[in-house]
């Protein structure tokens, strides 16, 4: 607590000598300082404050990896109850430590969602991690893997149905540039598989079997696709902290939920089909359909709302257990994706998804 309040202080005082256009009256600054990296960030505030007339003196232990004696500060030494190289074999240790595995439930959505998730699947399976996949029994491109255990649970639909409300999704949706004429047949489509998957998830969460082996496995995490609720429900419902793995949930509700904001005036909505560099007019169409689309969540995703409602015995909604996310790993990168402001706790890992990974030709500047 007092290493938070001592660099809050610190970072006050360096924006008051940053950004003040009188001089600043030279004080007395005691540092407190965290050995290793966190050393190496700190001590360019401490250079910089000593270069503006601060007196800065740094509290150093005898054994200490990166923080050494300077001439922009003063260091006064402290002794320690152990010897360089034993703080170096504890560093070693912790850094060539192997994480240790845990059980990982996974509710996936079906489809091309599944290809990207399933290169996550098998990669942590690899690596020691049990896990668990649950599989509708009518599914498209789900199947069964050594790389995993698969549990089925019961679908009221056929592998017809289900395919063929995907083909008009893929078609009106995903081929052709988005338009706004075609947004209310691509909404009924959604609103038509969305109502399939309410169906499909209180198969799920009402098989009380399943329900009961999954609560009794003993779970770590539970990572999943957001773009449907399921996974989000039964990840409270278990007490699990969830992992989501996405690109983008209709209406960016995913930002909404994560408190992530999201300026209309410089960030598109998606049907519009706009850049980030927008006229006047556009960005006025822009707000127009941001307000638009937090009515067409409402009706897109009332079904789960009252699902989830209904079996975790609570008001609540989609949107508020999204937020409880604790990472959201999203499939994107900055390089493809107009700038939009993100949260701490959300990862960037748009390149999981290429299937040859190389190292970049080198590059000489003449």
């Amino acid at each position: 607590m007092a290493r938070v309040l001592m660099f809050s202080t610190l970072g006050l005082l360096a924006w008051l000598c940053l950004f003040s256009s009188e001089p600043v009256q030279a004080g007395k600054v005691l540092v407190m300082p965290v050995d290793g990296s966190y050393w190496l960030s700190m001590k360019i505030l401490v250079e910089e404050l000593s270069q503006r007339g601060h007196e800065m003196v740094v509290l150093v232990p005898e054994t200490s990896v990166l923080i050494r004696a300077s001439g922009n500060y003063i260091t006064k030494y402290f002794r320690v109850p152990y010897t360089l190289a034993e703080l170096n074999a504890n560093m070693d240790h912790i850094k060539k430590k192997p994480v240790q595995a845990g059980k990982v439930l996974v509710m996936p959505v079906d489809g091309s969602h599944w290809l990207s998730m399933k290169i996550l699947v098998e990669e942590l399976s690899q690596r020691g991690h049990e896990m668990v996949v649950l599989v509708p029994e009518t599914s498209v491109l789900i199947r069964a893997s050594g790389n995993y255990i698969t549990k089925s649970f019961r679908v009221p639909y056929t592998d017809a149905e289900m395919n063929a409300i995907l083909d008009h999704i893929k078609k009106n949706a995903i081929e052709k540039p988005p338009q706004l004429t075609d947004f209310f047949e691509n909404l009924g489509n959604l609103i038509e598989f969305t109502n399939m998957q309410v169906k499909a998830c209180e198969g799920l969460l009402y098989d009380e079997p399943l329900m009961k082996s999954l609560r009794e496995t003993g779970f770590d995490i539970l990572l999943t696709d957001p773009f449907l609720p399921c996974g989000t429900i039964l990840a409270d419902s278990l007490s699990l902290p969830p992992v989501y793995f996405l690109h983008g949930i209709p209406c960016r509700l995913d930002e909404s939920a994560a408190q992530c904001p999201s300026p209309p005036s410089f960030i598109p909505r998606f049907i519009t089909g706009y850049s980030d560099k927008m006229t006047f007019p556009q960005r006025v169409t822009n707000m127009f359909m941001t307000v638009f689309e937090m009515f067409l969540c409402r009706k897109l995703y009332t079904s789960f709302d009252e699902l989830a409602s209904r079996y975790l015995q609570k008001d609540t909604t989609y949107e508020e257990l999204l937020g409880h996310g604790a990472v959201w790993l999203h499939r994107y990168d900055f390089t493809f994706e107009f700038p939009k402001p993100q949260m701490p706790n959300m990862v960037h890992i748009g390149g999981i998804n290429c299937a040859k990974r190389g190292p970049l030709t080198k590059v000489r500047c003449s």
